[in-house]
């Protein structure tokens, strides 16, 4: 439930068999979701099992068409006189961190 459905090969047929629901989000992925459209995150609360988050709205949503989610992730950069550069990785840390 945290992994598959975020591939991009089963992304689609997860959300079909499902119908999106069961669709897991760990609290870091809800705080960089929130933050990538522009939220001010002010205060965190977990109640009960509940995640609630106070934010609020401080700018527009940021350009995530490059967002990549598998184990080979690729980054725009700056790179020698000023050129954008696109560099590959192996994605060793959390999603979205």
């Amino acid at each position: 439930m945290r992994v598959i459905p975020k591939l991009p090969p089963f992304r689609q047929i997860y959300t079909n068999l499902t119908q999106g629901q069961s669709y897991v989000m760990s609290r870091t992925e809800i705080l960089r979701c929130l933050s990538a459209v522009g939220f001010i995150i002010h205060e965190e609360v977990a109640n009960n099992g509940h995640f609630c988050v106070a934010t609020r709205k401080e700018g527009p949503p940021l350009d995530i068409r490059y967002a990549t989610y598998g184990p080979l992730v690729h980054l725009r950069r700056i790179g020698k006189e000023g050129k954008l550069v696109k560099i590959y990785k192996l994605h060793t840390n959390n999603p979205y961190s």
